[in-house]
């Protein structure tokens, strides 16, 4: 959950965002958490609207070329989330696999000819969102 924008702010508050143990020393173990600097002064007022949450990919792009091709990316969230997508076709699509992992494939068609390309969005809970590119020729 994110932590609050505006107002108290607790170490532990901070520490539970961020799996760590309410015992950690402040400032060291609190480096480079939820976008913080790695280094340098860090104070409770960094920590304000910061979030332990995070979406990544490996690549966010994919490309097939020829009949039958298909290519996909995994999505990994560092919590729980539901995803929506926007953008997919009958070449691009999303899916959840899980709570936290979520699949966005590109496939051509086993006969024919002809290309698309665009992007599929996909949008956690909290508003965060990742954007994979594709194309595929056939």
């Amino acid at each position: 959950m994110t932590l609050p924008a505006s107002g108290p702010i607790t170490l532990f508050q901070i520490a539970d965002e961020f799996g760590l143990a309410h015992n950690s020393v402040f400032p060291t173990a609190f480096y480079g958490k939820g976008g913080a600097p790695s280094s340098g002064v860090l104070s409770f007022a960094t920590f304000y609207g910061r979030s332990n949450f995070t979406l990544s990919a490996p690549r966010t792009s994919i490309s097939v070329t020829g009949l039958s091709a298909s290519d996909s990316v995994i999505i990994t969230s560092t919590v729980a989330t539901t995803f929506t997508f926007t953008g997919t076709t009958a070449r691009a699509t999303g899916v959840q696999n899980d709570s936290t992992h979520a699949t966005v494939a590109v496939n051509t068609p086993s006969s024919g000819s002809g290309s698309v390309s665009g992007t599929v969005r996909a949008t956690a809970t909290n508003g965060d969102f990742l954007d994979i590119n594709y194309s595929a020729d056939w």
